[in-house]
């Protein structure tokens, strides 16, 4: 997980970074994305990510489960402190 600001340091850096070190460019940037949080669509990382040929993968699509039938006759979780 990452947010636009890192993520521009991390693609600055890497192409700052002397030939000597090892270390592949970004491939892939995967977010929180859910049908109740998209924030990540109006960050503009979308944009940073297709400009510069970066995979956006989404994970927590169904917000953890809750939108599908996962907890469907299982008990409540814990909740921790």
């Amino acid at each position: 997980n990452v947010d636009l600001e890192r993520l521009e340091r991390i693609i600055r850096d890497h192409r700052q970074q002397d030939e000597n070190i090892d270390g592949p460019p970004v491939a892939c940037v995967q977010v929180n994305l859910s049908l109740i949080d998209r924030r990540p669509l109006t960050s503009g990382l979308p944009e940073l990510c297709k400009a510069q040929g970066i995979a956006f993968l989404a994970h927590g699509c169904l917000c953890g489960g809750l939108l599908s039938d996962y907890w469907i006759d299982k008990p409540q979780p814990e909740i921790s402190s």
